[in-house]
């Protein structure tokens, strides 16, 4: 990236900085990977006892910087700042030291690659259209489609991935995780992952919150990182992203390992058995049972539709087929024909 933006500075052409970004068809893939990354590599520049690893991370959150800013990465811009104010939240003075390593060389980064715009990408023709910066890109639009596709099958949902199904003209998932598991799963499956997904959450924050002194930074980067991811993930697409979901499941694997060496070696997901009412231990049955059938439903309701259903050619004319607009085959929806 960096090599790319040295050599365009002769270059008198208009110049494309997204183009830096080999091997990713889109920044977003990398932004979304750095909500996750990026409050991790601040803890290694903060606490790693290597004097170089330190530099290291620092440089690494410096470039990280002028990345964001160049790809105008709004949503992980976004997610790290109110991780960062999470983390200073629960650790108040604690935090200091953190919180000036890993916002102080971000921002720096960032400066510099605004003087690398004013003084050398906007004279060769490069423009950052400030208007983008307050567009939705269609959010409220994909919104309103989980929305009105989850009102279609409430209960249990329309399966999983399938909200890639219906071709709607700007994108395979609607950019919000929480939506998307809503239309997908139903609410009972919703109800079910979300809430799941929270208990664990709390678990591994109260763990966070009594880490110990030597721990602090490292409990700040974790609480900074999933928080980010969390709210990321009502922004984007970083739950379906394969770059950025290997970065959260990397993320999920610390915690874990944080909370068994901060409360002991028993499982994070180990609960114990509470002791309930008799009538609350039978309606949690009864609701194990309807969910256990909604499933078998769901599993054969899908086996009658793939049985049913013709797959569309890729030169199939109308919304069902290969978009005007498309120069290549792109697997984009599931009615394009490849899946």
């Amino acid at each position: 990236m960096q090599a790319f933006l040295l050599g365009s500075i002769p270059i008198t052409e208009v110049v494309y900085p997204w183009e830096a970004f080999i091997g990713f068809d889109n920044p977003r893939f990398l932004n979304h990977a750095q909500t996750a990354l990026l409050p991790l590599v601040a803890v290694v520049s903060v606490q790693d006892p290597k004097t170089f690893w330190r530099r290291l991370a620092a440089a690494t959150l410096l470039l990280s910087g002028m990345v964001l800013f160049i790809s105008l990465g709004r949503a992980t811009m976004l997610a790290l700042l109110v991780g960062l104010l999470v983390g200073l939240s629960l650790f108040r003075q604690a935090a200091g030291p953190y919180a000036c390593r890993a916002a102080g060389y971000t921002l720096l980064g960032m400066l510099l690659m605004w003087l690398v715009y004013l003084l050398w990408l906007q004279p060769a023709g490069h423009r950052i259209d400030v208007q983008q910066l307050t567009q939705s890109h269609f959010r409220g639009y994909l919104f309103a489609k989980a929305f009105d596709l989850w009102k279609t099958s409430p209960w249990i949902g329309v399966g999983p991935m399938h909200f890639a199904h219906w071709y709607n003209g700007e994108a395979a998932h609607p950019h919000n995780i929480y939506s998307q598991i809503l239309c997908e799963y139903g609410l009972i499956g919703a109800a079910l992952i979300i809430g799941g997904a929270l208990r664990w959450t709390a678990t591994i924050f109260h763990a966070i919150r009594v880490a110990a002194p030597s721990q602090t930074n490292l409990a700040i980067g974790l609480a900074g990182s999933l928080v980010g991811v969390l709210v990321d993930g009502g922004l984007s697409g970083n739950f379906v992203m394969p770059i950025s979901q290997l970065w959260i499941a990397v993320l999920v694997a610390l915690c874990i390992a944080f909370h068994r060496l901060s409360v002991g070696p028993t499982p994070v997901l180990a609960v114990a058995p509470p002791n309930r009412p008799r009538y609350l231990r039978g309606v949690a049955s009864a609701a194990r049972v309807v969910f256990s059938l909604a499933l078998i439903f769901l599993a054969l309701q899908s086996a009658y539709v793939a049985r049913h259903t013709p797959t569309p050619r890729l030169d199939t004319p109308g919304a069902v087929g290969m978009r005007a607009d498309m120069d290549n085959a792109n697997p984009r929806f599931w009615t394009v024909g490849w899946f």
